[in-house]
Formats: C-alpha cells, sequence, structure tokens
C-alpha cells in the first residue's frame, strides 16, 4: 500500500515536467525547498518526506529524457538529403503511400547517431517490409503539432514513440534495398507476416478485426468502421489490452490446472496451481510480444508478474502493490508514456476496478459483479472518453455487456486457435473463418446500437477545471452505498453543459485555428456563429475539418454555424468542408464556386451581399457579380467593421485580385487575415504597403522579410491559435 503514494508521486512529477517544461525550474525549486523545509521541522513522519523525493525524482526524469534523445537537425530541415536506414515499424499502406518508421544511421555518406524519423512513401515498392535497410533520397521537417484547443497533439505522440523528425522519399529519384535484417526484428517481422496470414484466409470487411485482435495492428480497420466503434464506446476491444490478456490467462489457467490434477506424475513433479500460473504468465508474454509490447499489455505483464513473484514466495500481495509496481517500472522505461492515451486509459481502467471492489462487504455473484464492474468503467472512464474522443454515448453500457464477452471468450480463443495451426493451412483457415462469420454477428448488433445517434452525444470540457470537478463527482458518485453526499455529487457535473457566453453584446471575436495548411478562422458575436474556410484535405483521414475544426468548436459549445463561407476553390481552404457539414448544422452556405458543393442552400458569393450580427457590419466586397474576367482564380473578401475597427479576410488572390481590390474603395486602416502566399508575396506586400495595413494576421508560415511588412505581424506557424476580440465602444 506504501507504494502507492510514491508511484503517483513519481507519476505527477513527470505530468507536471512533461506539460509544463517551460516552468521546471521553477517548480522543481519550490518543492526542493518544500523538501528542505519538511526534512527541517517535520522529521518524524518519513513518509511524506519520501512522498516529495519521488516527486523531484521524476521532474528529473523526465527531464533527463528529454535531454538524452535532444538532437538538432535544423540544418537537414527543409532539404534533400541522401539517408541510409532501417524501416523499424510495419508499413501502413493507404491509397499508394506507405507510412513507416526509418532509423536513419547515415546522412549524405556520413555516418550519424541512429534517430528515428516518420517518412511518408508514394508508390512506394511492393517489398517493403519491416526490418529491411534502404539508402533513398528523402526531404526531412521538424515535426510540428498544430495548437487547438481540443485536437490531438502529434508532437507529444512522437516524443512518446522516440520519433525525431519527418518527412517523405523522394518516389522519383533512384533508392536502393541493401539488405535484410531478419535477426534484429524477428518480431515485428513474425507479427507482419501473421497479419498478412490473416488477410489471406479471410478475404473479409472484418479481417482487420482479427489481426488487430491476434496482432495489435489496426491499420486495416477503415475510418468508417472506427465511427461505430466510438459511437457504441467499443473501440478498446480492439487495442490489446489487459483485458484480452485477462481473458486468455483464465482460459489458460483453467485448462492447464484442472489437466494437470488429473495427471499424477505432473502433480508430483510441480503442483497444479504453480503450473497453471507459469502457463499463464508465458502466455500473457506471447500475447504482449505479438501485440509489440504496448502499454496495456507491459502493465498487465508487470501486474502478472508481481502476483507470480508473491505465489512463488508463499505471500499474498495485494492489487494495489501490483498496480504500483506495473506504474512505477513503466514510467521508469519510458516516462513520456504519459503523452499516450492508452497510459491514461489503461491504469485508470484498473484503478477504477479496483475502487469499484473495495469497501463492499456483501459478496456477489460473479455475473453480479461482471455487470458491476462494467457500469462502473462506463461511468468511471467518462471523463477521459470526453477528454479524447468528446463524445458521450448512452449505449456504451449495452454494447459492451454484449461484446465484451462475446469476444473475450469467443473470437480470442478461437483466433488463438487458428494460429497455433498456423502451419496447417486448413485447421488454421478454419478457425479464423470461424472467427470471421461470428463477428459478422456481433458487427451487425454493434451497427445497430450505432445507429441510435439520439443516445450519443458530443461534448468536450471547454476548461481544465471542469474536467477534474467532472472526475472527482464521478468516484464519489461510484463510492459505496451510505457514502455522504453520494448523488449530490452529479450536480458538479452541470458545468459539462452550462454555456457561459463570453462576448458582450458588443463584441466580437476573431479565432484563426492553427490548421497545419490553408486556413479557417472563426467569427463570434453574442448570438452567431460564422466560419470563414475550413483548410485542407489530405486525405480521408487526414483534413481540417475532423482534426482541428470539428474538436475546436466543441470546446466552444458550439453547435451549430449561421454562415459557412468559403473563399476560394482552392483544396486547401475548402478541404475539411465535407466532414464539418456532416457533424454540424449549417444554415447557410456561401461560396465563391457552389457548383463544387451538393448542397441546396449554397449562395454564390459575391460583392454586395451584406448583413449585421450585433452592432457590427459584415460585406462581401470582392469579387464584383459579374466576376472579373481578368481575375481566372477570384476569391472571396469579406469586410467586417464597425464604427471604430475594419477588419478584412481574404482567400487564395491572384496577383490580378489583389490589383483589382486596390482599385476599390477600402478603409484607411484595417487589420488584414490572409493565408499563407508562395510565389505572389510581392503583390501581398505591395497591397498592404497601398492599403494601409495596420496589423497582418497570418494563417500559416509567416514571410522571410517581415520587415518589409507592418509593426504587428503573426502567423500561426510561431504562435498557434491567434483570437482577437474587437469592442464596438472601445478601439482595440
Amino acid at each position: 500500500m506504501l507504494l502507492l503514494p510514491h508511484s503517483i508521486a513519481f507519476l505527477f512529477g513527470i505530468t507536471l515536467a512533461a506539460f509544463a517544461p517551460s516552468f521546471f525550474y521553477i517548480y522543481f525549486s519550490v518543492f526542493s525547498l518544500s523538501l528542505l523545509l519538511y526534512k527541517i521541522y517535520f522529521k518524524k513522519n518519513a513518509i511524506i518526506y519520501f512522498i516529495i523525493i519521488f516527486f523531484l525524482l521524476g521532474m528529473l526524469w523526465v527531464k533527463k529524457e528529454n535531454l538524452f534523445h535532444q538532437h538538432d537537425f535544423s540544418h537537414f530541415k527543409n532539404k534533400i538529403i541522401k539517408a541510409r536506414g532501417i524501416i523499424t515499424s510495419i508499413p501502413e499502406t493507404h491509397q499508394e503511400k506507405s507510412r513507416f518508421d526509418f532509423l536513419i544511421d547515415e546522412i549524405n555518406h556520413h555516418p550519424i547517431t541512429p534517430v528515428k524519423t516518420k517518412l511518408t512513401w508514394a508508390y512506394s515498392p511492393s517489398f517493403l517490409h519491416v526490418g529491411t535497410e534502404w539508402e533513398c533520397l528523402i526531404g526531412l521537417k521538424e515535426i510540428r503539432s498544430p495548437k487547438n484547443p481540443g485536437s490531438f497533439n502529434y508532437e507529444h505522440w512522437a516524443m512518446a514513440k522516440k520519433i525525431k523528425m519527418q518527412g517523405f522519399v523522394v518516389s522519383s529519384a533512384d533508392f536502393e534495398f541493401l539488405k535484410s535484417h531478419p535477426l534484429r526484428y524477428t518480431l515485428p517481422r513474425l507479427r507482419e507476416k501473421i497479419a498478412i496470414h490473416i488477410t489471406n484466409l479471410t478475404h473479409s470487411d472484418y479481417s482487420p478485426f482479427l489481426t488487430a485482435l491476434t496482432v495489435g495492428l489496426r491499420n486495416g480497420v477503415t475510418s468508417t468502421q472506427w465511427k461505430i466503434l466510438q459511437a457504441t464506446g467499443t473501440n478498446h476491444l480492439i487495442a490489446i489490452a489487459g483485458l484480452h490478456i485477462g481473458f486468455l490467462c483464465t482460459f489458460t489457467m483453467s485448462f492447464v490446472y484442472f489437466f494437470w490434477k488429473a495427471n499424477k506424475k505432473l502433480i508430483l513433479s510441480l503442483p497444479a496451481p504453480l503450473a497453471a500460473y507459469w502457463s499463464a504468465l508465458i502466455v500473457a508474454f506471447l500475447y504482449s510480444a505479438l501485440a509489440g509490447f504496448s502499454i496495456p499489455t507491459l502493465r498487465a505483464l508487470i501486474m502478472l508478474c508481481v502476483f507470480l513473484i508473491g505465489a512463488l514466495c508463499r505471500k499474498q500481495l495485494s492489487k494495489l502493490t501490483s498496480f504500483s509496481v506495473a506504474l512505477f517500472f513503466l514510467l521508469v522505461i519510458n516516462p513520456l508514456f504519459i503523452f499516450e492515451e492508452g497510459f491514461w486509459l489503461s491504469f485508470a481502467s484498473v484503478a477504477l476496478i479496483l475502487y469499484g471492489l473495495h469497501g463492499r462487504i456483501k459478496p456477489m455473484s460473479a455475473w453480479l459483479q461482471g455487470l458491476k464492474l462494467q457500469w462502473v468503467l462506463s461511468v468511471g472512464l467518462l471523463p477521459l472518453t470526453l477528454l479524447f474522443y468528446q463524445q458521450i454515448s448512452l449505449v456504451s453500457f449495452a454494447s459492451n455487456l454484449v461484446a465484451v464477452p462475446f469476444v473475450g471468450w469467443i473470437i480470442l480463443p478461437l483466433c488463438f486457435t487458428g494460429l497455433f495451426f498456423i502451419k496447417n493451412n486448413f485447421l488454421s483457415h478454419f478457425f479464423f473463418y470461424l472467427a470471421d462469420k461470428l463477428f459478422q454477428f456481433l458487427w451487425h448488433f454493434l451497427e445497430s446500437m450505432a445507429n441510435l445517434s439520439f443516445l450519443q452525444f458530443h461534448l468536450a470540457f471547454s476548461s481544465p477545471v471542469f474536467m477534474i470537478t467532472t472526475f472527482l463527482s464521478l468516484l464519489l458518485f461510484l463510492s459505496p452505498r451510505g457514502f455522504p453526499c453520494k448523488y449530490l455529487s452529479v450536480l458538479w457535473c452541470l458545468p459539462l453543459f452550462i454555456h457561459y457566453p463570453v462576448l458582450k453584446n458588443n463584441e466580437i471575436k476573431f479565432t484563426v485555428l492553427d490548421v497545419e495548411r490553408g486556413q479557417s478562422v472563426l467569427i463570434q458575436t453574442l448570438h452567431h456563429h460564422l466560419l470563414f474556410d475550413t483548410g485542407f484535405k489530405k486525405d480521408e483521414t487526414h483534413e481540417a475539418g475532423s482534426q482541428f475544426i470539428i474538436p475546436f468548436l466543441r470546446t466552444q459549445k458550439i453547435n451549430f454555424l449561421d454562415i459557412l463561407l468559403i473563399s476560394s476553390n482552392d483544396k486547401l481552404l475548402y478541404g475539411g468542408t465535407q466532414s464539418l457539414v456532416n457533424e454540424f448544422p449549417v444554415k447557410k452556405i456561401i461560396s465563391i464556386t457552389p457548383e463544387l458543393f451538393a448542397h441546396a442552400s449554397v449562395q454564390s458569393c459575391h460583392a454586395g451581399m451584406m448583413w449585421e450580427w450585433e452592432q457590427f457590419q459584415f460585406k462581401i466586397i470582392y469579387p464584383s457579380i459579374e466576376k472579373n474576367e481578368n481575375d481566372k482564380a477570384p476569391s472571396c473578401v469579406l469586410l467586417i467593421s464597425n464604427s471604430k475597427e475594419n477588419v478584412i479576410l481574404t482567400g487564395h488572390l491572384s496577383v490580378q485580385g489583389f490589383k483589382n481590390l486596390l482599385e476599390m474603395p477600402l478603409p484607411d486602416a484595417f487589420i488584414l487575415i490572409t493565408p499563407r502566399y508562395g510565389p505572389i508575396t510581392r503583390s501581398l506586400q505591395n497591397f498592404i504597403r497601398k492599403a494601409s495595413v495596420k496589423k497582418l494576421i497570418i494563417s500559416g508560415k509567416s514571410f522571410k522579410n517581415p520587415a518589409l511588412f507592418p509593426s504587428e505581424i503573426y502567423d500561426t506557424e510561431t504562435h498557434g491559435m491567434i483570437s482577437l476580440k474587437i469592442s464596438s465602444a472601445i478601439r482595440n
């Protein structure tokens, strides 16, 4: 029990130093001073003294990790280099593009300290496999994650995976396959071969699920299938975790125990319980290896090892001891695991199970206990579910009641029986085929549950304070019967559903989202919302709408848009439109090219359109209704003004568009919000000089020579998301 506070202190120290690195020395100094004062004035209580020590050790441990893995590749950034390295992950191929981890050990024929990068290779060769060594031309760039509330932090994820750079392979250039390293990468190659084996045997839409359950590879699951899993709260089922290991270990222990007891010679050599324990440990280790030793499987494996050590020493160790040891050792292995969702979900699940079983006097039957634990997990994990997925599903409890035992007791044993007979093609095909057909029944059930859309809600935490109060209230709600104020704790969750207006009637707010490429600007008044452009779209899984815009709108408690304005027919500006209109009601769409959208209420964008919201005038000032023939790529330009301020938003204006705009009557001084321009920077510079722009906000990277632009210039690549609030009574 004493291990638990020390492990949690170690975790808190790591978390504080990792998420607030700029304040490291301040925090470390404050807690070091606290440790010194506590040592002087409170000598008797050693527990708190060691808790503070473990907290400081956690801060130092994550600081050491960051310093040890720090590399300076600025001189290679945005350049084409010749690199030699080894593919260290199983390539994921989607739409003729392969993504993989590449361990570079030589650049431009000069050996370097090996560094892991994430590469994309378009039209890659078919013999691209893990453990193969290549020499090719690549372009490198630093890893940067757009900084918007609610968005997935790719930079943190890369740090946890120890990936230092990202880039692409030049497809048109020559490449050379050097050699293969079969012994060095035996495990990932085995996982890759098993995945291919399962796919070749089943040839089904459900084979990616069987692959995920067997070897932990989920890249074959489509975005539509992911949405169904998230809508039913069953996405954890295809991520190999302690639940899967628990099912397999229970199955193995029961089988070995009864088999061992039936043989007198075996009992004399080793007691049946010990044989069952050792068998379970071996199965857990093998399954963890097949899953690539992911965080949840490592946690389960360490806890099982602690339990086995206690059994061998004839000493019963508590579940809290196993939990504490697993937490501490995983953080020692890699303190940056805290940047992964799986870390928090895995340990939170175990903590909730221990909490749900604690303090209960009356014993329960096995099925009732399983029902109660599922309820505890469904309710207790809501804060993390909202934090990571921004979604609550009221069908989650019922879906998991059916799916968890079905997968654990039927699908998993069939998959591993098929894996056991992998050398016998007939038997292996039979068991995987049976698992595939049975999974289809489960999938039809999940689809029917997902169709109950009125039982699914999209919510998000607008403040860390609300997340903490929600977490504490649910812990209190799940406390044993008779606990004081147990049901009043639900009131603490109310702030999650209440939206407090952040603007007054005479205020307007501009939020330039950090969408990586392209542009998206949210304009808010007290009662209205307008979105100007929707950013880029690379493919179905990489586009600004679902990745950045929708999560941000949910954190702002925005459930609809009054106007969606698409300024240009450039994919960098309208790429996220489809995913956005699928998720959010939009009253009106205005577009420069209405024919691009299969939407009945799309209006053409032209000069002269105007409206007023809360003392602010909105007016389209370009292009003219005749659409100047000399401007082959027109873009909408929106002017928002009041008695004090003027703001102009543009899309990708052409050179001619800038000239046409200068011929129009413009305000004497205004704020310009515009996307990043490439070859027409000079035209933008000329426009800014002649049009009296006093403040420039760029969506994307700034310019090489900022001296040629206004003194106030901001860009999303440097500053992240940029917010600007203007009042009709006071000049900003």
